[in-house]
């Protein structure tokens, strides 16, 4: 039978083989931190595609939409009056 001593040590020796092979097992896996797609925008019955992009940063999920300006224009000044909207956009774009 072995002594305290020799268990212990045989513990340890365990317990160092335990840990290196989860190190070695362990993947950096190499996550794509950013996905982009395209989705279609609606409003009055006139669409855009926008662009929606999600960041993944350690847990945290960072959602950004790119739509064009018109959308916002549109949905703000409403489409009765196309010729305001119209000069609004040129008036944001400098033309």
């Amino acid at each position: 039978m072995l002594n305290t001593k020799e268990n212990k040590l045989k513990f340890r020796y365990y317990i160092l083989v335990l840990l290196c092979w989860c190190l070695v097992s362990c993947k950096n896996e190499a996550k794509d931190t950013e996905q982009v797609y395209d989705e279609y925008y609606r409003l009055a019955n006139i669409g855009w595609k926008s662009k929606k992009i999600n960041r993944y940063i350690n847990t945290i999920n960072y959602t950004a939409t790119e739509v064009p300006i018109v959308y916002y224009i549109l949905k703000d000044q409403g489409s009765s009056d196309l010729k305001k909207v119209d000069s609004i956009y040129n008036a944001h774009i400098g033309l």
